[in-house]
């Protein structure tokens, strides 16, 4: 008798666990086909216009275009190419009716995209990746495209995929330097430079995008008048892409003090205290670095640290101006009560001491601020 209901509750647990085992496989069956509807929700809209395009095949193109560019947009791949059927070569340059060329990776056709003017010869250097390329901003990439209108500035239009086609961004009036690519700051906003030669000026200007308008929206623009920082500048971008100019994208308020009074700069993941050997490993395309008086530093665009010599740790930051944009004025009322105010024959400063730590706003004679720093006490 006991064999027997051990037996039963034998089979009873078989048919559970058939029973289990067939839910679970339901279960996955269902939520792989709810991933593959997801999927094919995700691609609803082609990934490649035909209607009304010249089409080309694309192992033609692999050949024989100028430039080539493998890009992701939204949930495709996509293989783009800039190619002229008349092209003529003339010692070092091509010249040619281009087009823009788009399939989706993998894809035996191309399809002519209507961005390039028809009518116009472009001219193009071999060798020169800097006349046509692409720039990624947010979930978009765009393609810059440069013509040289002296021989100081190049004027760019720029396209962006758009619902399976290449649309023009911008008209042109976009201008920066001939020698200096457009600043791709963390695939979120573009910076272009701009030469006023007779008066030696320069001017930086940072776009958004806008990814509903495909716009190039302003967000910023800087003049700098003062020689010594034009010459270091132009200097500086020329020798590595990843160099651009602060601009406006901080806020001077409470949030911000909040982190101080913890030893967090703002705009920085890096904790005073961390050392600085780790800083230039994550972050190695720094400008500059030295000693000054407050110590030995190393110099970013967006922020510049101090540190200890013996053990390297970070002791201070400071933060420039060009990222506030404020006054000291304004800062005053966020900083509310501050500990005491330093004038001298360059300006003011204020400071706020916590426990650990001393904020100071360094303003100029203009009561603009010009730095913002924070250092242990």
């Amino acid at each position: 008798m006991k064999k027997f209901y051990i037996t039963v509750c034998l089979l009873l647990l078989t048919a559970c666990s058939y029973d289990t085992i067939a839910s679970i496989k339901s279960e996955t069956l269902s939520e792989t086909e709810e991933a593959k509807d997801t999927a094919k929700e995700e691609k609803t809209e082609p990934a490649v216009i035909a209607e009304g395009k010249e089409k080309m095949d694309t192992v033609t193109l692999k050949e024989e275009s100028l430039f080539k560019f493998e890009v992701k947009d939204g949930s495709y791949d996509y293989n783009v190419f800039v190619y002229a059927k008349n092209a003529e070569k003339k010692d070092v340059f091509y010249s040619g009716h281009y087009a823009f060329y788009l399939a989706e990776k993998d894809s035996t056709v191309a399809y002519k995209q209507n961005v390039l003017n028809d009518e116009e010869i472009l001219t193009f250097k071999t060798g020169n990746d800097e006349q046509i390329y692409p720039l990624k901003i947010g979930k978009k990439t765009i393609f810059a495209v440069a013509e040289q209108i002296d021989q100081v500035h190049s004027q760019y239009l720029f396209a962006g995929i758009d619902n399976g086609e290449l649309k023009l961004i911008s008209n042109g009036e976009i201008e920066s330097l001939n020698d200096i690519t457009i600043r791709n700051i963390n695939q979120k906003y573009l910076q272009t430079i701009k030469r006023d030669s007779s008066s030696d000026t320069i001017y930086f200007t940072t776009w958004g995008l806008n990814e509903e308008t495909l716009k190039l929206v302003e967000q910023d623009q800087e003049t700098i008048t003062d020689k010594e920082k034009v010459d270091f500048w132009l200097d500086s971008l020329n020798e590595k892409n990843a160099f651009y100019y602060p601009f406006k994208d901080l806020e001077l308020n409470t949030d911000l003090l909040a982190k101080a009074k913890q030893g967090i700069p703002v705009g920085s993941p890096y904790p005073l205290g961390t050392n600085i050997q780790e800083i230039k490993k994550s972050e190695p395309y720094y400008m500059r670095e030295g000693v000054k008086e407050e110590g030995p530093y190393v110099m970013y665009p967006e922020i510049t640290y101090y540190y200890n010599a013996e053990d390297s740790k970070v002791t201070a930051a400071e933060i420039p101006g060009e990222r506030l944009r404020t006054t000291l004025t304004e800062a005053e009322k966020i900083f509310k009560q501050f500990g005491e105010t330093f004038k001298n024959d360059t300006g003011t400063s204020i400071y706020l001491n916590t426990e650990k730590y001393q904020i100071e706003a360094v303003a100029d004679q203009d009561d603009k601020v010009k730095l913002l720093r924070l250092k242990r006490r």
